[in-house]
């Protein structure tokens, strides 16, 4: 079963809460709309079609954003940036910290997410979209500095 969440905030402020996989090209091609992806579980072949078919990620990118990496990294391709930053998983506490790998394919009008485990930033980042849409409204970018921030900042 492919598990990913995409939500848009298009141009006239609307907020699409709940995008079907179908859409993703049309609101990728609408003027002024921002999308975000987010992959949230195990990778299926849905997942996999989605970077490689719609977005068409470099296949190292690929790679990296579906296998474990230890350390951050910031690659730079045309048209986007591909980000590895790590974070909290939901249920970390003090006494036990359980770190998850947090990958971000950042473009002009979208972010791709990505993590194979229940992120706290990622999901306090998606509850602020579906509130407020101000975030996505600003940007992709503005969703992967909350995301990072979130990582950070406790």
């Amino acid at each position: 079963m492919a598990v990913y969440r995409i939500i848009a905030a298009r141009a006239s402020n609307e907020i699409l809460p709940q995008v079907g996989l179908s859409m993703l090209p049309a609101l990728l091609a609408e003027p002024g709309t921002i999308v975000w992806v987010d992959l949230c579980d195990a990778i299926t072949d849905t997942e996999i079609a989605i970077v490689r078919d719609i977005f068409k990620f470099h296949p190292l990118a690929i790679e990296d954003c579906f296998e474990a990496r230890a350390h951050p990294k910031i690659d730079e391709y045309d048209g986007y940036l591909y980000v590895i930053t790590h974070g909290l998983r939901a249920g970390s506490t003090a006494e036990s910290v359980d770190v998850v790998e947090l990958d971000a394919f950042v473009g002009k009008n979208y972010i791709v997410t990505h993590h194979s485990q229940p992120s706290r930033s990622v999901t306090a980042v998606h509850e602020l979209v579906l509130k407020t849409g101000v975030t996505l409204r600003r940007g992709p970018m503005a969703v992967a500095w909350l995301k990072c921030r979130g990582t950070s900042i406790r």
